[in-house]
């Protein structure tokens, strides 16, 4: 009777236990732009159904977001309405070019909005007070402002293939600019010589414009709401414990990583479901479907009327049929193959036994399901990243890029049934799918072990590399080239002053004799 009791008790305390760690709390942080708060709300759903508690920042208004799970909190500062989204940015850089100085301003503007926006709302930081770990993404400035408010584990979350210049540097993230390009050069893992020096000119240039941008705009958040001001905004962002990136050496480039920056492949693609009758019957096409998509940045009135009407030309001259994903309805006649649809459940479609090539402006998102359902692609990069992402498509051997400002509807035509006709671009992607499917745990899995890793340790101070604590000439080991060098020289001067005495004292004996 007495055992039977213990065990009761001791099943009891377990329970309590089991209760006791899965109701930790996360807060998960994501940046204002649909494809990064995406994988911000997969990663949290993953949280819950373990039993976590999660508090999600989000950039909507309430009344606009979707409930994901019970156990997922999404909070929102009371200023949000007003902030606007990164789409909105990416829509204005499309409409009008920028220069650097003037693409940065607006990066500026729209971070200073969304970090006024959290620090000026105390019951929503009253929120994070109450979490135990938390998640960002890369991409907003003022992550690390709210670290240091918090004292809690970080782990920075990176949405795209290539981690920027500045955030490798940030955590550590070795950089070999030999066989790996630096971010907007659109090179690929084989440069020759030229490119190499490029390389290495635009690594050197980018780092220290970026990095007296970044530290520039995250020093007057800090200055602004007096957070941690004996620590500078360069420190407080290299404070992270792991950095998980949402990418897959499948595609992107064979590179070292330091332990506590981790890839966990991409979160978006995964098995197509059924599509709605109407899509369903569209697809059922004897030649097959093309897809056309580019993303929530890149709509009809920003491509303009001139990039409208050469696809519309292009596409009408295939036999497949074609499906174009456009928010904003085209003003032109589109031809008799092609079904516009404003939204489209895009893994789902590219899933489709019958679709055979996506056309797409290369967002990591649509690349990397794509890629996963063995769909060759034509690129066409507009902005970001969406460039280096197309050098890594082409290299992997799934597709093409093309410069759709430039090329003509027939140019494009040529390129679409190249990609469709040629067996290599196919068999390419057929063998990424092959890779890409091949994990022992899906990605949002490996994301969410991660992160209660970090939970259980308190940290992961462990992990953190030793060049996060030396100073830059250390890391080139320029102060031991300075030191041989002087050595050398000084052993050269001393050689050479033996030498002329030596000389000196042979001539003048020369000379008495």
């Amino acid at each position: 009777m007495s055992f039977r009791v213990n065990k009761i008790f001791v099943a009891l305390f377990v329970g309590i236990a089991a209760t006791v760690v899965n109701s930790s709390k996360f807060l998960a942080i994501p940046y204002s732009s649909n494809s990064h708060y995406f994988a911000m709300k997969k990663i949290s759903k993953e949280l819950a159904e373990r039993g976590h508690e999660v508090v999600m920042l989000g950039f909507q208004s309430k009344q606009k977001e979707t409930k994901i799970h019970p156990n997922v909190n999404i909070v929102t500062c009371a200023q949000t309405d007003a902030i606007g989204l990164h789409e909105d940015l990416a829509a204005e850089l499309l409409r009008s070019k920028k220069s650097i100085m003037q693409t940065l301003s607006l990066v500026e503007e729209l971070n200073t909005k969304l970090c006024d926006c959290i620090f000026t709302d105390n019951e929503l930081i009253d929120q994070f007070k109450s979490c135990d770990v938390m998640i960002n993404d890369i991409s907003l400035l003022c992550a690390s402002a709210i670290h240091d408010l918090l004292k809690i584990p970080r782990v920075v979350f990176y949405s795209g293939l290539v981690p920027p210049t500045l955030h490798s540097w940030m955590h550590g993230i070795p950089m070999p600019l030999s066989y790996i390009p630096n971010m907007g050069t659109g090179f690929s893992n084989r440069m020759n010589l030229l490119q190499r020096a490029g390389n290495v000119v635009s690594f050197s240039i980018v780092s220290v414009y970026l990095y007296l941008y970044a530290t520039g705009v995250g020093n007057k958040i800090k200055a602004r709401y007096n957070i941690t001001p004996e620590k500078g905004y360069w420190e407080s962002d290299c404070d992270s414990d792991l950095v998980l990136m949402q990418t897959d050496f499948v595609i992107n480039y064979a590179r070292p990583l330091p332990p506590a920056a981790v890839t966990i492949g991409p979160l978006s693609p995964e098995p197509a479901k059924p599509l709605a009758d109407e899509l369903e019957n569209f697809m059922n096409s004897p030649e097959g479907v093309v897809v056309v998509s580019f993303g929530s940045e890149a709509e009809a009135a920003i491509l303009g009327s001139d990039i409208m009407d050469k696809m519309n030309t292009a596409f009408g001259h295939l036999k497949q049929k074609v499906l174009w994903k456009l928010k904003d309805m085209p003003t032109i006649s589109v031809a008799k193959n092609i079904k516009v649809l404003q939204w489209i459940p895009q893994n789902d479609v590219l899933g489709h036994v019958n679709t055979k090539l996506f056309i797409t402006h290369l967002g990591h998102n649509g690349m990397f399901e794509a890629a996963y359902h063995g769909i060759p692609m034509v690129g066409t990069p507009l902005l970001w990243d969406q460039f280096d992402n197309g050098a890594m498509m082409e290299a992997a051997g799934l597709g093409i890029v093309v410069e759709i400002r430039s090329i003509t509807a027939d140019e494009l035509l040529t390129a679409i049934e190249r990609v469709l006709y040629e067996p290599s671009f196919r068999a390419n992607a057929t063998r990424v799918s092959k890779l890409l499917k091949d994990r022992k745990r899906t990605p949002v899995q490996e994301a969410a072990d991660h992160l209660e890793y970090v939970l259980r340790h308190n940290g992961t101070k462990h992990l953190r590399p030793a060049v996060l604590d030396i100073p830059w000439y250390q890391y080139f080991l320029l102060d031991i080239m300075i030191f041989l060098v002087t050595i050398v020289a000084v052993v050269l001067i001393f050689f050479i002053s033996v030498g002329r005495w030596v000389v000196g004292l042979c001539c003048k004996k020369v000379k008495t004799d």
